[in-house]
Parts: structure tokens; sequence; C-alpha cells
């Protein structure tokens, strides 16, 4: 995969995050649907089968893969898509900010 693909694919899980996590707080608004509910159970569980993918994808027969689910774990929701930037880095270098999914790449790419 090109770095401009793994990009696409990582553009194409945020989207896809935002979007129902969206439609999950309206829901939890309107009829108080809780997370734990066995739809939105099932709903989150193929989010994380995405992830996975999304991970497979970014380093195939690579045995760092999950570590890459837990990196788009973290990017969403301790990151809040970029929104509450962290710091990230090599062993021996100065961190940086991930702000961006250009930003998250690199992180991705550099500590695996």
């Amino acid at each position: 995969m090109t770095p401009a693909e793994k990009l696409a694919a990582l553009q194409a899980w945020e989207a896809h995050v935002k979007a129902i996590s969206a439609v999950y707080e309206a829901d939890r608004i309107a009829c108080g649907a809780l997370i734990e509910s066995p739809r939105w159970e099932a709903v989150y569980g193929l989010l994380d089968a995405y992830a996975t993918l999304i991970a497979d994808q970014i380093r195939p027969d690579h045995p760092g893969a999950d570590q890459v689910a837990e990196w788009l774990d973290w990017w969403a929701f301790e990151c809040d898509f970029g929104a509450k930037p962290k710091q990230a880095g090599i062993i021996g270098q100065q961190m940086r900010e991930i702000r961006t999914l250009e930003d998250l790449l690199w992180i991705i790419e550099a500590r695996l």
C-alpha cells in the first residue's frame, strides 16, 4: 500500500467512526440508548473489526498490526480526531504533537 492509499484508508475509517458516533449520540439523547446495549455493542464491534482490517492493510504480514488498531483507538478516543492533540514519538528522539491523520500515519510507521 502506498502512503497515499494508507492515508485514504485512515480518512475513510475516521469518517465512519465519526458518523457512527454522531448517530449513537443522537440515539442516546433521544431515547437514552446505552452503549452497552446489544445493538450498540454490535455496531462498535463492527468498528473494531473495521479498525483491525485497516491495521492489516497498513501493516500487512507484520506482528504489529494489532498495535495499529490501538493507535486508531488512541486517535479516536483520546485525541478526539486531533481536536485534543497528544504527543508521541520514538524513544531517544523529541516528542511531537499528533494533530492530523498524516501525523498519525507517521507515528504508526515510525513506531512499528
